[in-house]
């Protein structure tokens, strides 16, 4: 094997037979696909996780969790990798309630990088009620209540 700072090549009795691009980043993965033991390459498709099964699951539930578990799908260069976030998300849904994941998730959308444990957290701590505040509403006076004002806004 030979690195540089930009690839990586490998040899086998003198004949090149690889040739990669080197990823600086730390922690990330540079693994092709096409690299994977075929064990690896069809152990999430022997369980039926897919992209797709993610997205119908999240479209079931709502449009705030279909946009956060899409932005979990794509934050990671293998689909792969983002799975068990997406699995975690929509458990949330039967123990704490698909409207409150609901919720949680819209709300977890206001951040700049909506996670699994953003929107665990914000379920923990019952901050999804908030955002069943927010909106319109009624004050014991009768009068409405709006995001962008309150009743004792002038002008």
């Amino acid at each position: 094997m030979v690195y540089t700072t930009a690839t990586v090549e490998v040899y086998s009795w003198q004949a090149r037979i690889d040739l990669h691009q080197r990823r600086v980043k730390p922690y990330s993965y540079t693994t092709i696909a096409g690299h994977l033991p075929p064990a690896h390459q069809h152990y999430l498709e022997q369980k039926g996780y897919t992209t797709q099964y993610f997205t119908d699951m999240a479209v079931r539930i709502g449009s705030s969790c279909l946009a956060v578990t899409q932005y979990i799908l794509s934050a990671k260069t293998f689909h792969e990798e983002s799975y068990n976030s997406c699995l975690g998300l929509l458990r949330l849904g039967p123990k704490k309630g698909e409207e409150r994941l609901e919720l949680a998730c819209r709300r977890a959308m206001k951040t700049q990088h909506p996670t699994y444990t953003i929107v665990h957290n914000i379920l923990r701590n019952h901050t999804d009620a908030l955002e069943k505040e927010e909106g319109t509403e009624t004050t014991g006076a009768g009068a409405s209540v709006t995001q962008t004002g309150h009743q004792n806004l002038r002008g």
